[in-house]
């Protein structure tokens, strides 16, 4: 759940970056192999800058409403018959989950278009970071090499 809220692994419309953690869910990002290694092989689509989010982004307060509206469901189900924990737990989960109207896209590569998207998303990303606070996404042009720190 937590990850959905990362760019790095998907995007969301862009209340997720008001910190609405019912954004719908509008693409997802390939993570492979090589890039673990440090191989560009020209499919990578997940972009490690996103894993850092600003603390005060609004990506970081969707997920951590997400993340607190899980446990929370998972709670409340304690000592319901298992057919109410569906409930209980679908009712929960479900607005976090949705798709977007369009569905979702799966980026498979990092097209000229995706790279625009994506260094879209990571300029409101940083915005949400007090000036003068490194406070999370670092950048990196699109020729950089992006390794796991």
């Amino acid at each position: 759940m937590q990850d959905s809220y990362s760019g790095a692994h998907a995007w969301r419309e862009d209340s997720v970056y008001e910190g609405d953690p019912t954004a719908p869910v509008l693409s997802l990002h390939v993570f492979t192999p090589a890039h673990v290694l440090g191989i560009d092989d020209g499919r990578n689509t997940h972009w490690d800058e996103f894993d850092r989010p600003p603390v005060e982004s609004g990506t970081t307060r969707a997920a951590v409403e997400a993340t607190y509206r899980m446990l929370k469901a998972h709670e409340t189900r304690f000592g319901q018959d298992p057919e109410q924990a569906g409930r209980t737990l679908r009712a929960a989960l479900e607005p976090m989950l949705r798709a977007t109207a369009a569905g979702v896209t799966v980026h498979v590569t990092p097209s000229r278009e995706w790279a625009a998207e994506r260094d879209r998303r990571l300029t409101l990303e940083r915005a949400a970071a007090p000036a003068g606070r490194d406070a999370g996404v670092r950048g990196k042009s699109a020729g950089q090499s992006h390794n796991r720190d």
